[in-house]
C-alpha cells in the first residue's frame, strides 16, 4: 500500500524538535546500517528536493516537501545515497548531484563532520557538495568546507 507522508506523519510535523536531526554513528559496520533521512542545508535552512529538470535543489520550506533519502552507511565514513525506494545518486560530468537513471553506477560520498549534527558531503571528484547561491542547486565544486557545504540530516520515522 502506497501511503502519503502527510497521512502518517504527526500533525505537529512542521514544528519537530531539533532532536529529530541526527548525529551519524561514529563507527559503522560495512553495509550493515541504513538510515532514512531528509537533507537540510545549513546555508539557506531549506530541505533538499528534486526539481523538474532532475537536479537537486535546497528549496523545501518544511519537512513535508523535502525528498526522503536512504543512506547506506559504509566503512570509513563513506555512504551511498539513494532516493528512498528508488535509484542511487551520483555526480554528473558537470558536477551536479543527479539520480543515476542511466545506470552509470552509484557514487560513494564521504561524510565529514563539521560540528555537532552538521556535516559536509565530499563527492568522488574530491569536491564538497554545496548549495549554489544563485539558484540553490546542489553541485560538487567546492574545495573546502564552509557554510554552503554544510547539511543536517533529519531522521524520518514515519514513512
Amino acid at each position: 500500500m502506497n501511503r502519503n507522508r502527510r497521512d502518517i506523519m504527526p500533525e505537529d510535523a512542521l514544528s519537530l524538535p531539533p532532536t529529530y536531526f541526527i548525529d551519524l554513528p561514529p563507527f559503522i559496520e560495512d553495509g550493515k546500517e541504513l538510515l532514512i533521512v531528509q537533507i537540510k542545508s545549513e546555508s539557506n535552512n531549506k530541505y533538499v528536493e528534486i526539481g523538474f529538470d532532475e537536479f537537486f535543489y535546497a528549496i523545501g520550506e518544511n519537512p513535508l516537501t523535502g525528498k526522503i533519502f536512504s543512506f547506506i552507511l559504509l566503512e570509513d565514513n563513506n555512504i551511498l545515497i539513494r532516493l528512498h525506494g528508488s535509484r542511487f545518486l551520483r555526480i554528473d560530468e558537470d558536477g551536479y548531484l543527479v539520480v543515476d537513471v542511466d545506470n552509470q553506477g552509484p557514487a560513494t560520498f564521504r561524510v565529514d563532520r563539521v560540528e555537532n549534527m552538521l556535516y559536509s558531503l565530499r563527492a568522488p571528484n574530491g569536491k564538497y557538495i554545496r548549495v549554489r547561491s544563485e539558484d540553490s542547486r546542489l553541485i560538487a565544486d567546492e574545495d573546502v568546507m564552509n557554510e554552503s557545504t554544510t547539511f543536517k540530516f533529519r531522521l524520518v520515522k514515519y514513512y
